[in-house]
């Protein structure tokens, strides 16, 4: 291998030796030197396990360098706790790890003190060197010394920035964004991958060798400085739209992949404040950046050429991602209404979201924001952190860790978690608990470990193992946690009942079925309407649960991700729509409906889950018989919720008798509803009326 080649394979030695041999040019004679004469100093040490190598806050008497092993840099602080119980609090920090090549006790080379302890996590060597020998070597070659003292901070992580002398490859640039305030100009990986790399550098061999120099030097800050080979958002977009028009796609996508570019490093922005836009805003990349001054060969030029159109289509399939990043990247009070629009699109594809009403996504497209975390092993947060946030995972995985168990699950794409510690507001912990009673939000299967079903009176009933699931019902019939219990010949006297929750099911479907079966886009716009009609017709009529039937089948995914067939709908449809939505709301237990229901007159068809819903919660939440004796405040809620139902038709239905054209299709047709109720299909049919913008 020659020195300087980019290592391609990883080599184990079966036999033989081999030399390590390093060249150096004149330019580094000195710093070799010194080098040389510091090795003289250099002694051998070792240490075993766990042993507390150096003390906070002691003087630095050498200084070492770590040949094998790791170490481990931790603080310990002080907080004293209140006077009364006059205790006093350590708190443990482990601000990084040393490896191979690491080097610590930099109070030797000027201004950073020990400020923490270094404990060996293994068994280690390290070379030393002592205090008066190295001040004898830094008195001799201090140029030298402080480029190691830089470098030695920057490698063992405890300098803030890097300098303009970083190594001339794309790395990730500092980070200053956070995660409330994320800055759309930094890359959101460590460095780039192979397809944008190559990408990037066909770009930019090419622009090189343009004619009409739009890659030059200019003056920035007012022109206090000078940006090298930089070229406005808007020279970069029109350039790569005259590049390659064969591939006919609009400026906004050819923004999108400028912005793929700089996502992942290739591209800067001059003062690095700006995500790519196609203004009069300068650009370079990332070899021109760092100082690079080479030419295009026309071996190179003639290399981009051929890979031209393959680093175009990896770009373009990029650009509606980068977009989209883009805007979430904004702040929530900078995005349009196009933005927002945008947002929702995807929301409504991103599984963990299905259960949210559609005004439910619309705010969320208000607030929702990007989030990258490049680097492995980051800690998101810890367990015991007061929830702020909920995150969905778009690609990636994440690790759940429990202190005492380690890594007890991992989520992957297309998952979500911190939920609940966000919505309850309680601190991240590694167990999810709900009671009886509860709404029915959510289908849990186990995958490890057990969980206890413990009902109000009775105790713990029985307990489920890895592989079994539970709240599926509560989630599929909108009632409470847990069956109701009622006479053993249940599912024998109440046939009526169950074919009435059956038709709502067949309702909702019909609902969707009817609009995927239209093609063309003006009957279908007409179906959504009459849709949205015959809700407003089911409300007028006091036919609760038909009104819930429809709207539940207007908010399948399936039939709201149909955004040109909405935005065709006329406003006074929109309006009813949000309106008649309003009242399904869940939230509060269900209490728009309540209110709405209770200021109806007789006759009145409820939503009938919900009654269950009611009538579950006293039977499983109250004694029947407390100390001998019937618990006679359990009927009268009973009686309550019954009472409710007895006055929904204390009156008949008075109609004027309707005089259809076809009276008896229309009884035939209402009678057998053509739905289908399976959701991959429905879902698959959606995206072929209307395919998912790309």
């Amino acid at each position: 291998l020659n020195q300087n080649d980019s290592g391609s394979s990883w080599y184990i030695v079966l036999g033989g030796s081999l030399e390590v041999r390093l060249i150096t040019t004149n330019t580094q004679t000195t710093q070799t030197n010194t080098i040389e004469k510091a090795s003289v100093y250099l002694k051998r040490y070792a240490s075993s396990r766990d042993d507390i190598f150096l003390n906070q806050n002691d003087s630095g008497s050498s200084w070492y360098i770590v040949l094998g092993g790791s170490l481990e840099v931790r603080l310990i602080t002080t907080n004293t706790q209140t006077t009364q119980t006059n205790t006093i609090e350590k708190t443990i920090i482990t601000l990084t790890y040393l490896g191979v090549g690491a080097t610590f006790t930099e109070t030797l080379l000027g201004d950073l003190p020990r400020g923490a302890h270094i404990i060996t996590k293994t068994t280690c060597e390290l070379l030393r060197i002592q205090y008066r020998d190295f001040v004898e070597i830094k008195e001799r070659n201090k140029d030298v010394i402080s480029e190691l003292q830089m470098n030695t901070k920057i490698k063992n992580g405890f300098e803030p920035t890097i300098s303009k002398s970083s190594p001339s490859m794309p790395t990730q640039a500092r980070r200053t964004s956070t995660p409330d305030c994320p800055n759309p100009a930094e890359p959101i990986v460590e460095s780039p991958s192979v397809p944008m790399a190559r990408a990037g550098w066909v770009l930019r061999t090419l622009l090189l060798n343009d004619e009409s120099g739009t890659l030059r030097d200019r003056k920035t800050s007012g022109g206090r400085t000078i940006a090298r080979r930089c070229a406005s958002g808007s020279e970069l977009v029109d350039w790569l739209m005259s590049l390659a028009p064969s591939l006919a796609v609009s400026r906004q996508i050819t923004t999108g992949m400028w912005q793929a570019l700089l996502e992942e490093g290739v591209i800067y922005h001059v003062n690095g404040e700006q995500a790519f836009r196609d203004k009069c805003i300068l650009y370079n990349f990332w070899q021109d950046k760092e100082g690079s001054s080479s030419q295009a060969t026309a071996q190179d030029i003639a290399e981009a050429e051929e890979h031209l159109e393959e680093a175009l289509l990896a770009l373009a399939r990029r650009a509606p991602d980068a977009i989209l990043r883009y805007i979430l990247r904004k702040q929530p009070l900078d995005r349009t209404s196009e933005d927002l629009e945008q947002i929702y699109e995807e929301l409504l594809h991103l599984k963990p979201l299905h259960h949210l009403s559609n005004s439910v996504r619309r705010e969320l497209a208000g607030v929702v924001m990007f989030e990258a975390h490049p680097r492995k092993g980051e800690i998101l947060f810890h367990q015991g952190d007061e929830g702020k946030s909920w995150y969905i995972i778009i690609q990636g995985s994440v690790d759940v860790v429990i202190y005492g168990k380690g890594c007890v699950t991992s989520l992957y794409a297309g998952e979500d978690f911190g939920k609940l510690a966000l919505v309850n507001n309680a601190p991240r912990k590694y167990s999810y608990v709900f009671h009886q009673g509860d709404e029915g939000k959510s289908w849990y299967i186990i995958i490890q470990g057990s969980v206890d079903v413990v009902i109000y009176g009775k105790g713990c009933v029985t307990s489920l193992y890895a592989g079994e699931d539970f709240g599926k019902l509560a989630l599929v019939n909108n009632a409470p946690r847990y069956k109701f219990r009622g006479p053993n010949r249940f599912q024998q006297i109440t046939a009526n009942l169950d074919v009435f929750l059956r038709r709502f099911n067949e309702i909702q479907y019909w609902v969707i079925t009817e609009i995927l079966l239209v093609t063309s886009l003006n009957k279908r716009v007409q179906i959504l309407r009459k849709m949205i009609k015959l809700a407003a017709y089911c409300k007028e009529y006091r036919n609760i649960n038909a009104l819930f039937a429809v709207l539940m089948g207007l908010s399948n995914v399936a039939v709201s991700r149909l955004s040109l067939t909405w935005d065709k709908l006329p406003s006074k449809s929109k309006k009813t729509y949000t309106e008649l939505e309003a009242l399904i709301d869940p939230s509060k237990n269900h209490r728009a409906y309540r209110q709405a229901v209770s200021k109806l007159q007789s006759p009145v068809i409820p939503f009938m889950p919900l009654l269950l819903k009611d009538l579950a919660f006293t039977h499983d939440g109250n004694k029947t018989v407390v100390d001998g004796l019937v618990n006679f405040e359990k009927m009268h809620m009973f009686a309550q919720t019954l009472r409710t139902l007895r006055y929904c038709r204390t009156r008949h239905l008075v109609l004027d008798p309707p005089t259809p054209k076809c009276e008896s299709e229309v009884k035939s047709y209402v009678s057998c509803l053509r739905a289908m109720d399976n959701q991959r299909i429905l879902t698959s049919m959606s995206q072929k009326l209307e395919p998912r913008r790309s």
